[in-house]
């Protein structure tokens, strides 16, 4: 896992590569992890817990982890 960025949170690490993503807790929990065909742009935290932001080449989505 090649990573791209890196953005941190008061409580947890998201952590992104052209294509995949992964959210771990600051003790080392796996939150997420996923796949994207389309790509990523970015991917990042909002102030809403579980709330997060997806930008791909051409589209902005608002992603809620259950």
């Amino acid at each position: 896992f090649n990573y791209t960025d890196v953005h941190s949170t008061g409580d947890e690490v998201v952590v992104i590569s052209d294509t995949e993503c992964q959210i771990f807790k600051y003790n080392g929990f796996l939150k997420y992890h996923g796949t994207f065909e389309e790509g990523i742009g970015d991917f990042f935290p909002t102030t809403r817990k579980n709330h997060y932001i997806l930008i791909t080449g051409d589209n902005t989505q608002m992603i809620h982890l259950k």
